[in-house]
């Protein structure tokens, strides 16, 4: 936010702690269920397609859910309620994609070189 020039109000201080907090517990869910599918004796492909399966689903239903949500505040007449809930929605929406494509993509690249 810095780089790009926005500058710290309620709304932005806001928007930063309420995505990270989501984007850190969807990620925590998904590792979670990676090491469950891993003591159970699967290997590291088939813990990912299996995590993605199951607990994938429910992250990206519940944040696809919450992404909506917030952009519902983009019919509000408050203009700081526009703009936090555009960003908000956006910002999960980034956090759902680095959950459900990046993180099992640089899980499977570590997995590589074990």
């Amino acid at each position: 936010m810095g780089w790009l020039g926005v500058h710290l109000d309620i709304a932005t201080v806001m928007l930063a702690s309420v995505t990270f907090g989501l984007a850190v517990d969807a990620t925590i869910h998904y590792l979670h269920r990676v090491r469950q599918e891993r003591r159970a004796g699967r290997t590291a492909s088939a813990a990912l397609l299996r995590a993605h399966a199951t607990i994938g689903v429910s992250i990206f239903h519940a944040s696809a859910i919450a992404v909506v949500a917030f952009w519902v505040y983009a019919l509000s007449n408050f203009r700081p309620n526009v703009t936090f809930g555009l960003a908000t929605g956006l910002a999960m929406a980034v956090g759902l994609f680095a959950t459900l494509l990046l993180l099992p993509a640089l899980l499977s690249r570590g997995s590589e070189h074990r």
